[in-house]
């Protein structure tokens, strides 16, 4: 049985901080690792072209945002069996949260190309603008470490409230 919305809010808000906190470590270590893999044995990494760190922003964007669209409501199913999901209804979502497709891959593909619209350009600015062309190994696992930690951070809310309501109401 739902609770008040004051209730519910409160209990979604620290959800969430702690689902962000989660999806920020487990993301950024993940993305650092790729990176490591990816670039490992090549110091300095280049920042421009094919294979440098700029082009590298579609797949360390798209593909987390991609998994974490698909994997996380499974989760979310299994972890409702066990009661340890707070209340929610398609009506406590507010603001951006309302557009947000319902459907599990229709939400993670859509998640994950306005993720690349929002975060990439950002990124290439500051690279661009810092007037990077190379890069030491150590300062690119650092930086895609913090990037993946944004983008596992920023995302979570967007998916998870969604899929939780919608859980919530079957």
């Amino acid at each position: 049985m739902l609770t008040s919305l004051a209730a519910r809010r409160a209990d979604l808000r620290r959800f969430l901080r702690v689902e962000m906190a989660v999806g920020a470590a487990i993301n950024g270590a993940i993305t650092a690792g790729i990176a490591w893999l990816v670039f490992s044995g090549v110091d300095p990494v280049p920042v421009w072209g094919l294979g440098g760190l700029a082009f590298d922003l579609l797949p360390s964007t798209v593909l987390p945002v991609l998994a974490m669209g698909l994997l996380l409501p499974v989760v979310l199913r299994k972890r409702r069996i066990g009661g340890e999901l707070p209340d929610c209804a398609w009506s406590d979502l507010t603001g951006w949260s309302q557009f947000v497709p319902r459907g599990v891959v229709t939400r993670a593909v859509a998640l994950a190309l306005v993720w690349f619209t929002l975060l990439a350009p950002v990124a290439t600015a500051l690279l661009w603008g810092g007037g990077w062309n190379d890069a030491p190994l150590s300062v690119v696992l650092l930086g895609k470490a913090l990037y993946g930690a944004l983008v596992g951070a920023s995302v979570t809310p967007a998916i998870l409230l969604p899929a939780l309501c919608g859980i919530n109401e079957r």
